[in-house]
């Protein structure tokens, strides 16, 4: 993910730059990417589209590929994912 806004920033919401956690593959048929960041609702369809085709270029994915954008929890500092 990193690699990916270093080449294109996220826009920016308010002023404020929207940053990536991490993302996880969190289903198959069709593959369901999901992925963690601190405004989701800033990401538009267009930059949800430039993520999805990175997506497919990184990993050759030739299969749909469905994105989750989930809001990151205030509780849980930056770099601490929750295990479970």
């Amino acid at each position: 993910m990193q690699r990916t806004q270093d080449e294109h920033p996220a826009p920016l919401w308010h002023g404020y730059p929207v940053r990536f956690s991490y993302a996880v593959q969190v289903g198959v048929r069709p593959i369901t990417i999901a992925i963690q960041c601190n405004r989701p609702q800033a990401v538009d369809d267009a930059y949800r589209r430039y993520l999805v085709n990175r997506l497919r270029d990184r990993f050759q994915l030739q299969v749909p590929v469905r994105l989750v954008l989930r809001q990151k929890s205030r509780a849980t500092p930056r770099g601490r994912g929750q295990r479970a």
